[in-house]
């Protein structure tokens, strides 16, 4: 293989213009460009408005979708839980498109799924990581939501779901602060900036009232972390392939209960006593979920169904194992 080409025929590129580090994204996207000169490259903005608005990007190129399309996602992983969700969950594209390959761009803050596929971004020849790197399977979590009247919906997360304080603050984060301001798009002082938020709405989080299993709990932080964050969080070893995922839960406001669950998480004997391959839970008063940094409201009387997604996506990856 030459160092012009590649495996794929074409490059679709999602870009958040509005993302954290936009940017950095936008510079990945020119490399590409000019490594890969004889491929197709398209690049689509996302629009304002969230999940709802950005449900059916992706219908204007079903045709070409499929193995040969890399999906490159240049935004955070709000905007990659966006567009996973548009993939596997449009009825409008064919069987094939949902074997298209994604590769996200470090375009965001935390950059979770990036890290968990391919490790941190800073210094990655992201052409070489084209011509070197695996297609491998990653199933997600899915998540079901039944509100008290029956109506369902349903959202996947590549990495993480949350309930309680983190969501309530990543909801608050983002209406306030992130790419909205020029100090957003200044490292040190977005960093400032978000701390400001970040640690008043973890601190004024309330909790919540939810049943599991038959008894009643107070919640402050729930989290579903898939397996392969762990990459990032802790050090337990996991695979991209894994079934399974794991789970903590905070039931008070308290910097020693918040301690003894990251603990726990990172000490791999005790981390495997919180492996799961289904969770439920129904929440009594209203909350806050995150789906991956995407967050929603909860209402109260919500059931909610946490399982390994049967189907997974197809991602680009140099950590196979």
């Amino acid at each position: 293989m030459n160092q012009s080409s590649t495996r794929f025929h074409r490059f679709l590129i999602i870009r958040n213009p509005v993302s954290t580090n936009a940017a950095v994204a936008l510079r990945r996207i020119t490399a590409l460009q000019r490594a890969f000169p004889n491929a197709e490259h398209i690049t689509v903005e996302t629009l304002p408005g969230g999940r709802a608005a950005n449900a059916a990007l992706l219908d204007p190129y079903a045709d070409k979708l499929g193995p040969d399309t890399l999906l490159c996602i240049a935004g955070g992983d709000g905007t990659i839980n966006m567009v996973l969700e548009s993939l596997l969950g449009n009825q409008n594209l064919p069987a094939q498109a949902h074997q298209t390959p994604v590769l996200p761009l470090w375009g965001g803050n935390a950059n979770d799924l990036a890290h968990m596929l391919n490790g941190a971004g800073r210094k990655t020849n992201v052409p070489e990581l084209v011509r070197t790197s695996s297609v491998t399977k990653v199933h997600p979590l899915i998540c079901t939501l039944t509100d008290a009247n029956g109506q369902a919906v349903t959202h996947i997360a590549a990495c993480y779901i949350s309930f309680g304080a983190s969501a309530l603050t990543a909801q608050t984060l983002s209406t306030t602060f992130r790419a909205r301001t020029l100090l957003s798009r200044i490292p040190v002082l977005r960093f400032i900036g978000e701390l400001l938020i970040v640690v008043p709405a973890m601190t004024q989080a309330q909790t919540f009232l939810a049943t599991e299993d038959g008894s009643r709990k107070t919640v402050y932080e729930y989290i579903f972390f898939n397996g392969p964050r762990f990459a990032k969080v802790s050090g337990v070893k996991r695979r991209l392939g894994e079934q399974n995922f794991h789970r903590a839960l905070v039931e008070h406001k308290r910097l020693l209960n918040v301690l003894k669950s990251a603990v726990a998480l990172m000490h791999p004997a005790q981390a495997d006593k919180l492996k799961a391959t289904r969770a439920e839970f129904t929440a009594l008063e209203a909350t806050w979920a995150q789906f991956d940094g995407e967050a929603t409201r909860v209402y109260a009387g919500t059931r909610v169904v946490i399982a390994v997604a049967g189907e997974p996506f197809y991602a680009l990856s140099r950590r196979i194992s």
